[in-house]
């Protein structure tokens, strides 16, 4: 809508509903999450990019992200670049979504359980909650805050973290060299919040993986 500034001038102001996401991801013995405001009209793919900017996922793998809802079929939103991506989906069990083309608002607030899989191997799963709505006049992702370091892109899941935990608590372990100097590549990188929030503001385009010097 039109609003004046203080010489009168009409000028625009936004008023963006925002989601607060409280994004987990799901390992037994370890708190990791992240907190993020998040348009409401933002499609599942740009929350993809979200979720790969604040845990400095790599990008690597694919992913998906699941809804269910009592008294409904649940809902898997994919990705649809990769063709290979449909032929696993059993249609009969699931209501099958793109997720460009689908919207926040048209899932939250009302699905009980949001769910994002990223790497079918490793299987990340991350806890998607929807802790409360606000309103901005601003469109963007917003970091917030955060806890714990996530596990290391391809170190095998589960069972390949825990190893990797106790190597690298272990500096007399002759695996922790190796294991440290392979870290360098594959762990979440050191980001201020202000740098996370500089590298939401790709989190508009496609896929992609944020270099080091953006």
């Amino acid at each position: 809508y039109l609003d004046k500034d203080g010489n009168g001038t009409r000028r625009s102001v936004l008023d963006v509903e925002l989601y607060q996401l409280k994004i987990q991801i799901e390992i037994e013995g370890f708190d990791i999450w992240r907190r993020v405001l998040v348009p409401s009209t933002f499609s599942f793919r740009h929350l993809h990019n979200v979720i790969q900017t604040v845990f400095d996922w790599l990008n690597y793998h694919l992913h998906v992200f699941e809804a269910k809802k009592k008294g409904s079929k649940v809902k898997l939103i994919v990705m649809d670049d990769d063709p290979e991506t449909l032929e696993w989906l059993d249609f009969d069990r699931y209501n099958v979504l793109q997720e460009r083309f689908i919207a926040l608002k048209d899932i939250f607030p009302d699905h009980e359980e949001v769910t994002y899989e990223y790497d079918f191997g490793d299987s990340w799963q991350h806890t998607i909650t929807l802790e409360k709505t606000t309103r901005s006049n601003v469109f963007r992702a917003t970091y917030l805050d955060g806890k714990g370091e996530r596990p290391p892109e391809d170190v095998g899941g589960a069972g390949g973290y825990m190893e990797y935990v106790q190597i690298m608590a272990d500096d007399t372990d002759p695996e922790h060299e190796n294991m440290k100097l392979w870290a360098e590549s594959q762990a979440e990188r050191k980001w201020s919040p202000e740098d996370i929030n500089r590298r939401l503001g790709h989190c508009l385009s496609g896929y992609g993986y944020t270099p080091l010097w953006q």
